[in-house]
């Protein structure tokens, strides 16, 4: 099983909390997951999902980026 793979159920439930605490709701995930990947959040792979948890999580990409 890849990273290419479709995300797991627990991946996605982890993404959907780390969403609620970035202030995002379904909608709102739904149209950052479209703009950072073209799919829809419940459709993004294993690897896709990881990314875009690591973008939603205050102090880990963006704190990269910034430094």
């Amino acid at each position: 099983i890849g990273p290419d793979q479709p995300a797991t159920p627990r991946q996605l439930r982890y993404l959907q909390a780390v969403a609620r605490e970035a202030g995002l709701d379904a909608a709102a995930l739904d149209a950052r997951a479209q703009e950072e990947f073209n799919v829809p959040a419940m459709a993004l792979s294993r690897r896709d999902a990881s990314a875009l948890i690591d973008l939603l999580q205050p102090g880990t990409a963006n704190a990269r980026i910034a430094s």
